[in-house]
């Protein structure tokens, strides 16, 4: 497959990743009331709306610039899309390396959309784990988690390096 098509493959990617996002965001909020909790598999995975104000894992929510928040994303989108037309230089980037920059750019999307529109991100899916641990985040979270177990595995199992 030819680069360009590979490109615009990806990009539809990212579009999708962050559309499914906003759209499980919009539904969420027209479904379930904030803080109000709707088991879907017994109490280890749950739909819980929450409002998050920080940045990762609601952390700073209190004492960061919600600018300052989306000149960082903004940021950092920028980054990784140089960091995809640059990475062919420094690595044969495979499918893995990609698809790692592709996920993470597809969730940092939608929740800078959110960010932008909003001045905050809902997150929505907790998981508990074990009694008192609980997680709680979107699927643009776990888009970005993603392409990063993707992008750090093609870069220590699968990359060749161009020296």
């Amino acid at each position: 497959m030819s680069t360009k098509k590979i490109m615009l493959l990806n990009a539809g990617l990212v579009m999708a990743l962050a559309g499914i996002d906003l759209l499980a965001k919009q539904w969420v909020s027209h479904n379930i009331e904030l803080y109000e909790s709707r088991n879907i598999f017994g109490d280890i995975l749950i739909l819980k709306p929450r409002l998050n104000g920080g940045i990762i894992l609601g952390l700073f929510s209190d004492t960061i610039s919600p600018l300052f928040v989306i000149a960082s994303k903004l940021l950092i989108i920028s980054g990784l899309i140089y960091f995809y037309f640059l990475i062919p230089e420094i690595v044969d980037p495979g499918y893995y390396i990609r698809l790692g920059i592709v996920f993470m750019l597809g969730g940092l999307s939608g929740n800078t959309v959110d960010r932008i529109a909003d001045n905050v991100v809902m997150d929505f899916i907790v998981i508990n784990i074990g009694g008192s641990s609980r997680i709680i985040f979107n699927i643009a979270d776990g888009c970005m988690l993603s392409g990063v177990v993707l992008l750090v595995s093609g870069i220590l199992f699968f990359a060749n390096i161009n020296r």
